[in-house]
């Protein structure tokens, strides 16, 4: 499923960047698609070309900086 979603993921990026994307995966919900592992194995694949520290904002800090969490 996630080709499907691609054109979707490369959409967000490219109009809002890494630096003001947030991982969520909609849990329970996004289990009526597939389990929440498949849904992060997804979310890796299509961040997998961004480099370790923007692939890190996307998956926690900007969350993170976004509510002023600490670490």
């Amino acid at each position: 499923f996630g080709r499907n979603i691609r054109p979707y993921a490369t959409h967000f990026l490219d109009i809002f960047g890494h630096d003001r994307l947030m991982w969520g995966s909609d849990w329970p919900d996004c289990r009526l698609r597939g389990e929440y592992c498949d849904w992060f194995a997804v979310a890796t694949t299509l961040t997998a070309h961004l480099s370790a520290t923007d692939q890190a904002r996307v998956f926690g800090d900007t969350a993170r900086e976004f509510y002023g969490l600490e670490v």
